[in-house]
């Protein structure tokens, strides 16, 4: 889906975020939940508040493309997030 650039300009990519994008891969991977939904999982998960887990959120589906790119090139690798054990 194409994100128009005001979007882009106002949720970019944050390598700070690294490791809740990969969360966020983890989710999808696991089919747990729509990805539209994904940020209340993610708080939930990563420990951090909603309205940060509803940023990064925004910044992974506006630059989905881009990080699979970055952070996990390897399309055969699943990305394990033990969300069990976080109450999900």
């Amino acid at each position: 889906m194409p994100w128009n650039e005001e979007t882009k300009t106002k949720h970019p990519i944050n390598p700070e975020w690294k490791e809740y994008y990969i969360i966020l891969e983890g989710i999808r991977q696991s089919g747990i939940v729509n990805m539209w939904g994904a940020s209340p999982v993610l708080a939930t998960v990563a420990g951090i508040s909603q309205d940060l887990a509803s940023d990064i959120h925004i910044s992974w589906i506006t630059h989905y493309d881009e990080l699979k790119k970055l952070y996990w090139p390897n399309p055969d690798e699943h990305l394990w997030v033990n969300l069990s054990s976080k109450g999900v």
